[in-house]
């Protein structure tokens, strides 16, 4: 995809959601107060300010590295947000995006910032300063009170439009030795907060205040110096997009003997080894025809491929240990299993070594044991194929199996089944 660069220095940004300033042809200076503030400043009983900024508080369940929040989901082309005019939200609309914050920051020195970019692809025109926007926060504002807000003069629909807070002179600000502020360079910014540091940077879509019906934002390249959050399209059979959704996710990519930590949004080949267990990894693959299908998995380990009619196999990585112990009650105490839960939309397959579980919409468990393959549904329904005993299941909610290592030497039944939740 290309970017294109903004144009115009007609408009002057006020706020995320209160006051957009234009000078029109004769010099004239107008004010529009946008829904949102209205909104906001009926139901809050506050006047508006710049201050209101919709960025969030920090995750207690993100990575720091560009973690989503409101109703952002991250697809092979980008970000995915959506707004519009809601008088029961915080602010009179809802907003998404996805923000960098604690150590995942790569620096707190708003002065060692090199690079402060992203770019959008909105579903409507528009010409304002507040829809698509990048909102620094410093430590001397509390909930982001004390901020840097920058949104681009115009845009078009369904064209990528690049917006550089680095060479702009369109930021305003709140807070700080300075107060409010507008039309102002990212330096302006940093000498109104002096001694302060960076707490949080985020990309926030809360167009509603210009679209009461709502308009659909797409944001990709989210970029704070070497950070950058860069959806590359997957295609089928070849690459999967991945992000880590919460805690650690490392991968070892095909011909390497390292796992390394993925920071933001990344390409890997099909082959790649995932290790989630102390994280969620997002996967989001290419179906056969257009678009695309997700899925999280978590608490294990999986080597990644997928085949030519676009299901995606997590083959579980790892045995358990302690199956050669002779003694039962050693058994019951020394055995560890590899285990590896899913959670998707789309059309998955898990792989342990006596059995297979196809699934299209379904979170289940899929374990490695010293006796078998063990799976286990929590919601949708599982496809299962038992290697053992050459046979198909399906299982639904609630419902258990095992694959047996070995053929047991009595006539098999149907006691294969664990009902219990």
């Amino acid at each position: 995809m290309t970017a294109e660069s903004g144009k115009g220095n007609t408009l002057h940004y006020f706020s995320g959601r209160s006051m957009r300033i234009w000078r029109d042809a004769r010099g004239l200076t107008v004010a529009l107060v946008t829904l949102g503030a209205l909104l906001w400043a009926v139901t809050s009983g506050q006047a508006a300010s710049p201050s209101q900024a919709c960025a969030p508080a920090p995750s207690t369940s993100g990575t720091g590295y560009w973690t989503p929040f409101g109703d952002s989901q991250w697809t092979g082309t980008g970000l995915l947000t959506a707004s519009r005019a809601d008088p029961s939200a915080a602010y009179g609309v809802t907003c998404g995006g996805a923000s960098v914050y604690g150590q995942a920051l790569p620096t707190t020195s708003a002065g060692a910032i090199n690079a402060l970019s992203f770019d959008f692809n909105p579903s409507l025109s528009g010409a304002s300063g507040s829809s698509p926007r990048l909102v620094v926060c410093f430590s001397d504002g509390a909930v982001c009170n004390g901020n840097g807000n920058l949104a681009p003069t115009q845009w078009v629909a369904g064209s990528w439009t690049h917006v550089d807070g680095l060479s702009s002179s369109n930021w305003t600000n709140s807070g700080g030795s300075c107060g409010n502020r507008y039309s102002q360079t990212w330096s302006q910014i940093i000498a109104c907060h002096p001694g302060a540091t960076v707490t949080q940077v985020a990309v926030v879509n809360d167009s509603g205040s210009l679209y009461g019906s709502g308009e659909q934002v797409l944001l990709n390249n989210l970029t704070v110096n070497n950070l950058v959050a860069h959806a590359t399209p997957p295609i089928l059979g070849v690459r999967a997009t991945v992000i880590a959704a919460a805690g650690t996710v490392r991968v070892r990519r095909p011909g390497s003997h390292r796992f390394l930590r993925i920071k933001t949004l990344s390409s890997v080949p099909y082959g790649t080894v995932i290790n989630a267990g102390s994280g969620t990894v997002r996967v989001i693959a290419a179906r056969v025809r257009n678009g695309t299908q997700s899925g999280e998995f978590y608490a294990g380990s999986f080597s990644m491929h997928q085949n030519r009619q676009g299901v995606v196999q997590a083959g579980l990585s790892g045995r358990p240990t302690g199956c050669d112990v002779k003694s039962a009650a050693r058994i019951a105490r020394a055995p560890s299993s590899v285990k590896l839960w899913g959670h998707v939309k789309g059309h998955f397959q898990t792989r342990g070594a006596f059995g297979s579980a196809s699934v299209r919409g379904t979170i289940w468990l899929t374990e490695n044991r010293c006796d078998g393959t063990y799976f286990h549904v929590v919601e949708g329904t599982l496809w299962i194929r038992d290697f053992t005993r050459h046979r198909s299941v399906i299982l639904r909610r609630g419902q258990s199996y095992l694959a047996p290592s070995a053929l047991p030497r009595h006539k098999d039944g149907d006691g294969d089944y664990d009902h219990d939740a």
